[in-house]
């Protein structure tokens, strides 16, 4: 069994909002994770929130 790993950061955020795990995405940000989204959408893939640290399968 093959294992690839991607290593994606988020996306920009606003500089002044300093609470991190509420603050949203500025407009480049959002198309920078649509592009990413575009990229990998049909790997299947687990990721990791770290903030909650929970897996996902979508």
């Amino acid at each position: 069994m093959k294992t690839v790993v991607y290593m994606v950061r988020h996306g920009e955020s606003p500089k002044n909002d300093r609470n991190e795990r509420t603050r949203g995405l500025t407009a480049q940000g959002m198309l920078d994770a649509h592009q990413i989204m575009l990229l990998l959408k049909n790997e299947a893939i687990d990721f990791l929130r770290p903030h909650t640290r929970d897996f996902s399968h979508e």
